[in-house]
């Protein structure tokens, strides 16, 4: 009986039990041991991904022979681990797959680490071996499993409690995995957990989203955030992440990509340079990615130019400082959204800060909130669940089947935003549609990875025992009706060993596969039958024989390479060229909705306006703003309770929109520091009901409003990340205007013009409204650009001697922008160059114009400090006592403080000269007043300029004022022409 119905096998995608298990299932399945995408964690949890198609276990059941149990396919990975000392029951399998979703180039780091040909035997404790729940413990092994499966039930939780041991899993075992393999028949051994099994472990298969090419860096080459996968220097970023304090604190996090670790890839145009450390991909899909945002964000389109801008900076080219929350480096996810928006992946750091984000704390708002390297795609979208300036990016079929914070287009938590792909020459905004996937040209949806599964040996060697071509000996000869060199489902072949199959591709020719064979025989029986089963599907979309088995499967959830119009280069990702392998046939089928790809919802079709998204969960057990105990919910302006998770009502959409118009702009200001001064004991605001209709001002939530560093509170630190990234003017931020604008707030809300309560080095400088926006930088000199505006107050929750102070760090900081950036080489640290954004601190830009020069220092020291250069202890005027500073450190290293006023770096005469020209502004010769060489009439005019001003300068006779005596003592010095 064969079963063609589309509903069975839409049970089958979502993983329901359908399968009745191999009838002849033969002693202890084959261990199969696979490292890596997160992206592909739905399929590794699915039914259909192990039916068996080309016979895995010899009982003659199989899709390709149109056999089944009952009309159900035949499924290789049946039951769990308990089962294993009891041969011949219903939970003996013949594969035993253990998935550990580390990320994809976590994945291909194990492999290469532990692919063999030795086995790992440690317990899951030890930091040498393959590690399983320690987050954290990522020497020399980087890829701690956030997820972990058992033939589709987990050992290792999800998230938002991923890296917690659950079920089966066995701490005696390395990574936790619930069996190890005999050493010599690669059978599964089992003990009672925490008790050892008997062998070992080794890495089998590395599912990428990309190819490997695109997951090692390359040597030699400078650095740069646009190399593509083929220069040199790609992958090689070397900046670190910060922790939210601006050090290296659990943080420091390395975002360069693997070496090959004395492996090599496969290289086609040289087949015979293949050893036994040759990694092979084995193609499998293309698995589509899309930019995913918060409704909060209120970013509804982008182009990939501002996507680029977004995920090298943490800031959009307007200067606004969304959240921009990214994988780690080790995911195949960040690696394939990033080469596809034509950004190196280990520049793709987005905020960058902490270390591995893989915990509920570091996921849910609060103390340890971290918005940045998630670990997996399910930590990705609880983090951008929770925050409300978020933008990041997942999988785009998660959301409408994934689980957990999944399915988070259904239930309206987040929402895809439309990409004009600029920078491939298209000019339209498009979603991800079937139509758009299929026809990915530069107006088509192009953002995805073309996933492979990488093994170290070609599983196509195995021979055709293993369903593989590297058949050896006697081989079944076919007719190949179609001269495409290989066995197709329908030709007719001759059954010389009477086996059922056929036994070797281009048998027809006499040929050989002499590629170097996997050393597991199940690993590579796995892949070949996902492999096969592809090539079937491809060959017959329609055919019954493919229904319920993988290749059906990658063709309705993800999408088969072979269906679409063109394919990316894996040299130069954004370069699209006409795919080599298009089948027709493949396409239709996909194309046709009764064939249910998932990209036929409609919530893939537009974004969704009518969703404010969910309700941020907070960390428990702390106080926050609102005083709720314990943090257990919200509370809004009626007073009443909000619970996490829930749908927030319209009024509190936008993220910073307090005044209730629908859009995040300088008007707020007014209100959010009304919402503040009522935090902080005042009146109590009555929100505005704005746009959103009678009363829609009751159910505003002053900590969703405002909660802008995800800390879960509403207070001072989010009003300054206001004024510093969130105030815009025409589009664009202007952070004069936005401190401005919330000291002009503080006057009529609170009396006072200084909100934040800045203090000026110069003790004789007048504070004016707007002037804390110099105070950029602090004696510690830490600082988190790109996240948050830290420098006021070190972020640290301590009172310092410097905190809230505009002095010489801040002058030092701004100069070392663009004076000692080796990125800006004209002078100005432009925002709109990406060359020379990736490198400066936009909150260093004081003039408000999204450039940093000379300018910004000039209005901080003479305008803000009230002081001039040359003013070395910013004690208002220039002396002897700044000079003798200068000259104590001549020939050092170092900043204003210590003399270097010119902010090259180094005191230096120049300095001194800037110093005395200063602290002695007078001509020497009384003259030449204008000082121009000469003695002339613009002397006159010059000395009289000085005089009536009642300058210093103008005391030329010395008595100490400036008096009538001064003007026939010039006249004097003038007439002789001389001093």
């Amino acid at each position: 009986m064969k079963i063609t119905n589309r509903a069975w096998l839409l049970l089958a995608a979502a993983g329901t039990c359908i399968s009745a298990g191999s009838a002849l299932a033969q002693g202890n399945g084959g261990v199969v041991n696979i490292s890596g995408a997160s992206l592909l964690e739905n399929w590794s949890r699915s039914e259909a991904s192990t039916n068996d198609f080309i016979d895995v276990d010899g009982d003659g059941i199989a899709g390709w022979l149109g056999t089944s149990l009952g009309g159900l396919p035949d499924q290789l990975a049946l039951g769990g681990p308990q089962g294993l000392d009891n041969p011949g029951t219903l939970e003996d399998q013949e594969l035993v797959i253990q998935y550990r979703v580390t990320g994809s180039v976590n994945g291909f780091i194990e492999l290469l680490m532990f692919g063999g040909p030795s086995f790992v035997t440690t317990d899951s404790f030890d930091a040498n071996g393959i590690l399983g729940a320690a987050p954290g413990q990522g020497d020399p092994n980087p890829g701690v499993a956030t997820t972990a499966y058992h033939n589709r039930t987990a050992y290792i939780n999800r998230p938002p409690n991923a890296g917690v041991r659950t079920g089966a899993y066995n701490a005696g075992n390395p990574g936790g995995a619930p069996n190890r393999a005999n050493t010599t028949t690669f059978r599964a051994t089992y003990s009672n957990p925490d008790s050892p099994s008997l062998g070992g472990i080794r890495i089998d298969l590395a599912p990428l989203d990309v190819a490997t090419f695109l997951a090692v860096q390359k040597d030699g080459g400078t650095p740069v955030w646009s190399a593509v996968p083929a220069d040199a220097g790609y992958g090689r970023n070397p900046r670190n992440s910060v922790n939210k304090q601006g050090g290296a604190a659990n943080a420091d996090l390395n975002s360069q990509l693997p070496t090959l670790m004395g492996r090599n890839l496969f290289d086609p145009n040289n087949p015979a340079a293949a050893d036994s450390n040759t990694i092979f991909d084995t193609n499998l899909l293309f698995a589509p990615i899309a930019p995913v945002v918060n409704h909060g964000a209120g970013i509804r389109r982008v182009t990939m130019s501002e996507l680029q801008h977004m995920f090298t900076t943490g800031r959009a080219p307007s200067g606004v400082n969304y959240v921009v929350a990214t994988r780690d480096v080790g995911s195949g996810t960040r690696n394939a959204f990033n080469n596809a928006i034509g950004v190196d992946p280990s520049w793709g750091n987005g905020d960058n800060i902490g270390g591995l984000s893989t915990t509920s704390a570091t996921i849910n708002l609060g103390a340890q909130y971290s918005p940045t390297n998630k670990g997996s795609n399910g930590g990705m979208e609880s983090t951008l669940r929770n925050t409300r300036l978020g933008i990041g990016y997942v999988g785009t079929e998660r959301g409408v089947s994934g689980s957990g914070s999944g399915s988070w287009l259904i239930s309206g938590a987040l929402e895809i935003a439309d990409v004009q792909n600029d920078i491939y020459g298209g000019t339209q905004y498009v979603r991800p549609t079937t139509a758009n996937l299929l026809n990915n040209d530069a107006n088509g949806w192009v953002i995805g990875g073309q996933a492979v599964i990488a093994s170290l040996g070609d599983p196509m060697a195995n021979g055709a025992a293993n369903g593989g071509t590297g058949w050896v000996g006697a081989f079944d000869p076919f007719t190949d009706s179609n001269n495409n060199g290989a066995w197709d489902i329908g030709e007719p072949f001759t059954d010389l060993n009477g086996n059922g199959v056929w036994d070797a591709t281009n048998a027809e020719a006499g040929l050989t596969n002499t590629n170097p064979a996997m050393l597991n025989p199940f690993a590579a029986r796995y892949i070949n039958n996902i492999s096969r089963s592809i090539s079937a599907f491809i060959e017959v979309p329609s055919a019954p024989e493919n229904t319920f088995m993988p290749g059906e499967f990658a063709a309705s959830q993800f999408l088969l390479l072979a269906g679409l119009n063109n394919v990316h280069l894996s040299t130069d990702y954004t370069t699209l060229v006409p795919n080599p392998n298009f089948n027709q046939k493949v396409q239709d089928y996909i194309a046709n909705p009764a064939n249910g790809n998932v990209h036929f919802n409609t919530l893939f079709a537009s974004y969704n306006t009518n969703s404010a998204g969910q309700v941020p969960t907070r960390t428990t057990g702390a106080t926050y703003s609102d005083n709720v105990a314990n943090g257990q919910n919200y509370i809004n302006q009626a007073g009443n309770p909000v619970s996490y998770g829930g749908t927030l009502t319209m009024r509190n959409k936008v993220a910073g929109d307090f005044n209730g118009d629908g859009v995040r702009t300088l008007a707020d200001a007014t209100d959010m520091l009304r919402a503040w001064s009522q935090r902080n004991g005042g009146a109590a605001w009555t929100a505005p009901d704005g746009i959103y209709g009678a009363g829609a001002g009751q159910t505003a939530i002053f900590e969703v409003l405002g909660d802008f560093e995800g800390d879960g509170n509403f207070n001072t630190l989010d009003v300054r990340y206001w004024a510093d990234g969130l105030a815009t003017v025409n589009g664009n931020l202007d952070r004069k205007a936005g401190f401005t604008a919330v000291d002009n707030a503080a006057q009529t809300v609170l009396g006072t013009s200084n909100f934040f309560g800045t203090t000026l080095a110069n003790p004789n400088a007048i504070y004016n409204a707007g002037d804390s926006r110099a105070d950029v930088s602090n004696a510690s000199g830490l600082t988190a650009r790109g996240w948050a505006p830290i420098g006021a107050d070190r972020n640290n929750g301590s009172a310092d001697a410097d905190d809230n102070r505009i002095d010489a760090s801040d002058i030092d900081y701004i100069f070392a922008q663009f004076m000692q950036n080796d990125a800006v080489t004209d002078g100005a640290a432009n925002w709109s160059d990406l060359d020379e954004a990736v490198s400066f601190d936009l909150s260093a830009d004081i003039t408000g114009d999204l450039i940093v020069d000379m300018a910004d220092v000039t209005e901080l020291v003479e305008g803000i400090l009230e002081t001039s250069f040359g003013d070395v202890n910013l004690d208002g005027v220039c002396n002897d006592a700044d000079a003798t500073i200068a000259q104590a450190n001549l020939g050092m290293m170092g900043g204003w403080a210590m003399g270097d006023v010119n902010g090259d770096g180094m005191i230096t005469q120049a300095d001194l000269d800037i110093i005395n020209g200063c602290a002695n502004p007078c001509p020497a010769c009384a003259a030449d007043f204008d000082q121009s060489g000469g003695v002339d009439g613009d002397d006159i005019t010059a000395f009289f300029n000085a005089w009536q001003a009642g300058e210093t300068c103008g005391d030329v006779d010395g008595s100490g004022g400036v008096d009538g005596d001064d003007i026939p003592f010039f006249f004097v010095r003038w007439e002789a022409g001389g001093c």
